[in-house]
């Protein structure tokens, strides 16, 4: 198949369908059939010898504004350094111990669980033994109630009557070892070392939430049960779903092959809103149904906002929006209705979708339904404690962690008859049947008596089991005996003499037990059966010892972008929730605008098309054979990478006026017909770019359409700016390399990046409080802003996470927005603001005044030209005396336009390399932006690139083809060199150099270099193909 396409190309001809370029590499046949691969961006963890240590990312690092402790208002959430009971406490002299971090001793022993999202977890991972304080009034799960009749000391209410924090929750739990809370500070515990957000709400997706038992894991060196449980969970989903791609087109339905469109809304206060949070579209889709779209632009009486995750959220005013709200509700064939009947979520006090939200069966066809197709969320709930008014809905603290079965309860809700799941209902109820909600209490635990002998003591080491929904799927228990576990429960059995010897022989043990976990183990068992807790350095009895297998491993990341599973010769690329959809106003397609981006399936050359009939293939997927021949390009984003992995070759169009890239320009040096603007002198979408991509394989675009080529079939969208993490980033090169086969390569090439950007990073660690700088040892403040009709905090998660990861810390926006201030929730869920001018002026130049360095992007697009520069001082009427960083000698104000293209056919065409190429080299941005921080103190081996300081406008580089490699100023250009060239990215720490991927020549890949240099004889050969068919 290789050398075939060698000798089409000998030809000059291009490869027809089925056929491979020659250049191409084979489908990876080391992840065949491999499964899935998620991407994600949540949290790290980095391995060491005995400790772990715990970064949160940019999108969970910061406490909320709101939070009850003051000091902790809209702070970065530390990291966390887990390190192995029985082993020295490690020093932030130890690699990769960060200087602010917080410790924690693992397992742990004695935990307050702040609220019910972490509990499940406990529960699920059998660790239950470690819960030391609880508040079990709004716990819904049965086990966990009896809990509390068997223990009833780990009861505590964190608030009195009067909402106000209860002394005695903050007292008992400043005495426990960790506190898991969340980023408000649910469940406090008064001292902020002890302190574990648990931030699974902030997690956009409805199976990866079910993830966070790895979070939990790693806490109790449970890292091998937590990947088993997830794995079956994941399956069951995945068997779900792919019952929901079935039902989505089935016409036997009672929607007749039509895709029944779903929506969750709620009332709150004065208004009606539609509370599409992204967890919840996904399992809608995942359903097999469709969310029901939002109108472009808001209707009269309505508001849209966007929800901490992104998504648009839409409320309508009560009643000046009554009548949108019902003009979206009259589109839906099913409602989850989520008004409030907190706190004892009464059936009996429900009064009636149509009363709420002010409709008719006329107007709403799914209350007109019958039975009407209208739920709740509050279908399994805790039976009342205390004075009767304190419910737990199990939604809020179980659902989170058993996706399956809500997938499972919101299919039987959407297809009725036509799904069953082998776990029932839980979650939902229809509201039609006040009767269907299932109250549960601690005598639905399996462990409860009812005369009074409740197995207790099993409650610790009970694994919760969890739902398996799909048919023929039975949860598959792990089973493992470690020789820890044995010498421990040898040691209990051994009862009161053994115990006594313990308190004998223990001080001539200490020597041994501090290098010989098994005796650390066992001799935590003995001060069990006396009825101690175990001290300080020892190990619980029922704690492992620190996973072997991944002591010393690099960073494992966990994130949720995109999932891709290996088939055979094919690759099912799924979107990821976050990512999921068009935006809902600026696509130039209108059809396409807020509507789902549909999976993709990438097959190999050579190979018969897959069908919706074979395994994973969804019924409303996107074909493209790879590796990919001819590509349209349609923006900057995916070039870089394009030229990274060095397959250009594939390159069939592009517009060049705003590329950066001096190879990518000398290509159209070389090949003037790649280049076609996408747009008219008047912004309007040029007929021939169209009508070009059209004619190519794949065209990659973005949620917004930039770069449209009038073909939705044919369109990828290449989501890297809506990715949150600025290393994380750099990790699309792995999606892009799925289209070309080139996987290895991309890992090879990240792995680099991320070990330069983490060396750097370390650095940051080490100046952060170095008193030899001009910061004294505080920490610098930094802070990104822009200037247009407004004054803006420009802070996206990525800009936050770079200053962090540099040593620095951004400026705090302040708790309340200021007079002429507003606050608004970027698309990746950071806070921003917004002061109007003049009205703002004076709040936005205090805020100003904290930072001593600031990051200027008021725009000089589209030339970047730094003469037309007005000066910080008079765009945002500002004074020396007023802004130290401005005050400063020189002035610690810089640009991001410190590299761009020269100017283009009119010359006011310009490319900036900050919006292009910096996404795939965040080791690059981050230098520069340390070498801007920390100026004298720090420099790298790769120089400043992205940033100039405003007080020297020469500093700005403009590059153009002419400063490629293979530009010849005879002429002479080396234009085949451009297409099998790898880019190589700058590596800047310290003593780092790029290390090329040594590849092993393949047989197909021979053949293709053989076919290609036997030349014009071959050529010849090449007509005789058919024959040789």
């Amino acid at each position: 198949m290789f050398a075939r396409a060698a000798l089409l190309m000998a030809l000059g001809l291009r490869p027809a369908a089925g056929d491979c370029p020659s250049w191409g590499k084979p489908f990876p046949s080391n992840l065949a059939g491999s499964g899935k691969i998620s991407f994600a961006s949540l949290y790290d963890v980095t391995y060491y010898d005995q400790y772990k240590v715990v970064e949160y990312s940019d999108t969970l690092s910061f406490y909320a504004a709101s939070h009850r402790e003051a000091s902790l208002q809209g702070t970065r959430i530390p990291p966390m350094v887990l390190y192995q009971c029985g082993t020295t406490k490690p020093t932030t002299s130890m690699p990769g111990v960060p200087s602010n971090a917080r410790f924690f001793e693992i397992p742990v022993k004695n935990a307050t669980v702040g609220w019910g999202g972490p509990l499940i977890f406990l529960e699920l991972l059998g660790v239950s033994q470690s819960i030391d304080l609880i508040d079990i009034r709004t716990i819904s799960s049965p086990c966990m109630q009896l809990l509390e009749v068997c223990y009833p000391e780990t009861h505590i209410p964190t608030s009195l009557p009067d909402w106000s924090a209860n002394p005695d929750w903050t007292n008992r739990a400043s005495r426990t070892d960790v506190v898991f809370t969340d980023s408000w500070g649910s469940g406090w515990g008064g001292d902020a070392t002890k302190d574990v957000p648990f931030e699974i709400s902030f997690d956009p997706g409805s199976l990866s939430r079910a993830e966070w038992i790895k979070f939990m894991a790693l806490f109790y060196n449970e890292e091998a049960q937590a990947e088993h449980i997830f794995e079956q969970v994941k399956a069951d989903y995945n068997a779900l779903k792919a019952i929901g791609d079935q039902l989505r087109t089935d016409a036997s339905t009672e929607y007749n092959g039509a895709q029944p469109k779903v929506m969750f809304v709620g009332q709150r206060g004065s208004s009606n809103a539609v509370t599409n949070a992204v967890y919840k579209t996904q399992l809608i889709t995942d359903a097999g149904a469709q969310v029901v779209p939002l109108p472009t632009v808001a209707p009269a009486g309505c508001s849209f906002t966007d929800n901490t995750d992104g998504a648009r959220m839409m409320s309508c005013d009560i009643p000046a929006g009554d009548a949108a709200f019902r003009a979206v509700l009259a589109e839906a064939d099913v409602i989850i209705d989520e008004s409030s009947l907190w706190p004892d979520y009464d059936p009996a006090k429900y009064r009636g979708f149509a009363t709420i939200y002010n409709v008719t069966t006329d107007q709403v066809p799914a209350l007109a339904r019958n039975p009407p197709n209208i739920f709740r969320l509050d279908g399994q709930v805790s039976d009342a404690f205390g004075d009767g008014n304190s419910v737990g809905s199990s939604w809020f603290d179980i659902q989170q962690s058993e996706p399956q079965q809500t997938l499972a309860g919101l299919m039987e809700a959407i297809w009725d008859r036509d799904f069953t799941s082998t776990c029932g209902q839980k979650y939902l109820w229809r509201v039609s049947d006040l009767n269907a909600q299932n109250v549960v209490g601690h005598q639905d635990c399996p462990l409860y008596s009812a005369q009074g002998q409740n197995d207790c003591q099993s409650l610790h080491d009970r694994l919760h089991t969890p739902p398996m929904c799909s048919p023929g799927n039975v949860f598959q228990t792990m089973t493992t005996t470690t020789v820890q576990s044995q010498e421990a429960s040898a040691a209990c059995g051994a009862g009161g003499a053994l115990a006594l010897a313990a308190l004998v022989f223990a001080p001539f043990w200490g020597p041994y037990f501090q290098f010989h976990q098994p005796a650390m183990f066992a001799r935590a068992a003995l001060l069990m059966a006396l009825g101690l807790k175990p001290a300080a350095g020892d190990c619980p009895s029922w704690g492992k010892p620190f996973p072997s297998n991944l002591a010393g491993l690099d960073k494992i990341s966990f994130a949720n972008l995109y999932d891709v599973t290996y088939y055979d010769q094919y690759k099912v690329i799924e979107y990821s929730a976050t990512l999921a959809q068009y935006h809902p106003s600026w696509h130039p397609e209108a059809s396409l605008r807020g509507t789902r981006v549909p999976p993709m399936v990438l097959y190999q050359c050579g190979t018969t098309k897959p069908t919706t009939s074979m395994p994973g293939v969804p019924s409303d997927a996107r074909f493209f054979e790879i590796p990919v021949k001819n590509a349209t390009v349609g923006w900057g984003g995916p070039l870089a990478f394009i030229e990274l992995l060095g397959v250009s070759q594939s390159i069939d169009m592009v517009d060049i006026r705003t590329i950066s890239s001096p190879c990518m320009q000398l290509l159209e040096v070389c090949y003037p017909e790649t280049h076609i603007p996408t747009s008219l002198p008047d912004w309007s979408a040029n007929p021939e770019w169209t009508n070009r991509a059209s004619r190519t394989d794949v065209v990659f675009t973005d949620a917004s359409g930039t770069g449209w080529g009038g073909d939705a079939t044919k369109d990828v969208p290449f989501l890297v700016s809506l990715d949150p993490g600025s290393l994380s980033r750099a990790e699309w090169i792995k999606f892009m390399a799925l289209f070309y086969n080139e996987e290895a390569q991309a890992e090879h090439i990240f792995d680099q990046v991320k070990a330069d950007y983490n060396a750097l990073k370390a650095v940051g660690d080490q100046l952060r409080t170095d008193a030899s700088t001009e910061y004294n040892g505080a920490q610098p403040k930094v802070i990104f802003v822009n200037s247009g009709t407004t004054n803006t905090v420009a802070n996206a998660a990525y800009k936050t996470q770079l200053i962090t990861d540099a040593g620095a810390q951004v400026v705090p926006l302040p708790a309340v927005a200021p007079a002429g201030c507003t606050f608004s929730t970027n698309t990746d869920g950071t806070k921003t603001m917004r002061c109007d001018i003049p009205a703002g002026d004076a709040a936005f130049t205090s805020f100003l005044a904290e930072a001593d360095v600031i990051i200027d992007e008021s725009s000089l697009w589209p030339d970047y030209d730094p003469a037309k520069y007005r000066g910080f001082a008079t765009i945002y009427n500002v004074t020396a005396d007023q802004v130290p960083a401005l005050a400063r000698n020189p002035p610690n104000i810089f640009r991001l336009d410190g590299q761009v293209s020269d100017a283009f056919g009119d010359g006011n065409s310009q490319g900036m390399s900050w919006l292009d190429i910096q996404q795939s080299e965040p080791q690059q941005a981050l230098a520069g932006l340390m070498e801007a921080i920390w100026d004298r103190d720090f420099t790298s081996t790769c120089g400043q690139k992205y940033l100039w300081r405003v007080s020297n406008p020469s500093a700005q580089n403009v590059v153009g083809h002419q400063d490629c490699p293979l530009y010849s100023a005879q002429g002479q250009n080396d234009c085949q060199s451009l297409h099998g060239r790898l880019h190589v990215p700058p590596m800047c720490s310290a003593g780092n150099v790029f290390e090329p991927l040594e590849t092993t020549t393949t047989v197909a890949s021979q053949e293709a270099s053989v076919a290609c240099r036997v030349g014009a004889a071959l050529s010849l050969a090449a007509v005789l193909v058919p024959f040789w068919a």
